[in-house]
């Protein structure tokens, strides 16, 4: 019974953090990607049994909506890129039904992580330029990264300094992205522990 548990959980994190990667990590981009995660969660979906709400519906149908009033306004119309964002925001919907109110706690857990990686590359390359161009030779190339910079998978090689200061985007394209899936999790964490001194808050 604990195995299955452990092989369930391992899979919940799994998926959340796919969502994530798929969500603002560069060396996720690309549609063979997102066409193999949204697979995944589908059969995870199907395979516990989960219905669809009619409030997934209602999120469809008003996305649609703007994108019709968006295509009108701009007379222009990215099909792939629309798609692509239906897709993703029916990942979130799954993934959410899946994990129910595990959600949130996972969701914290795993930008903990994503932190405590990051310091481990943002560190060095703030005191010393020099580190960013060693984690840039052994860097894997960025699928979509117009700038040609490479990925340590849970760092993404940004190496943008404005105003000569450099700034941490964890693994994902920019810090200010890294910034909004940060005040997320501490969102998710106040409301959890109505607290933001405790350990998760403060990584």
């Amino acid at each position: 019974m604990t195995l299955q548990f452990s092989k369930t959980k391992f899979v919940d994190y799994g998926l959340l953090y796919l969502l994530l990667a798929i969500s603002g990590m560069p060396f996720f981009y690309g549609d063979v990607v997102m066409v193999g995660v949204f697979g995944l969660v589908m059969l995870t979906f199907v395979w516990r049994r989960e219905g669809l709400h009619r409030f997934y519906f209602f999120i469809l149908f008003a996305f649609l909506t703007l994108i019709l009033l968006h295509s009108l306004r701009f007379d222009h119309l990215p099909l792939n890129t629309y798609i692509g964002l239906l897709v993703k925001i029916s990942l979130g919907y799954f993934v959410v039904t899946i994990l129910k109110e595990k959600f949130t706690g996972y969701y914290v857990d795993i930008i903990c992580v994503l932190s405590i990686a990051s310091f481990f590359f943002f560190i060095p390359i703030f005191l010393s330029p020099s580190f960013g161009d060693f984690f840039s030779s052994i860097a894997l190339p960025a699928p979509q990264d117009g700038g040609g910079r490479g990925s340590l998978i849970f760092y993404h090689m940004n190496l943008i300094r404005p105003g000569g200061l450099y700034r941490n985007c964890g693994p994902f394209w920019e810090p200010g992205a890294f910034g909004g899936f940060l005040l997320i999790a501490l969102m998710f964490n106040l409301a959890r522990t109505n607290s933001l001194k405790n350990r998760q808050s403060i990584i």
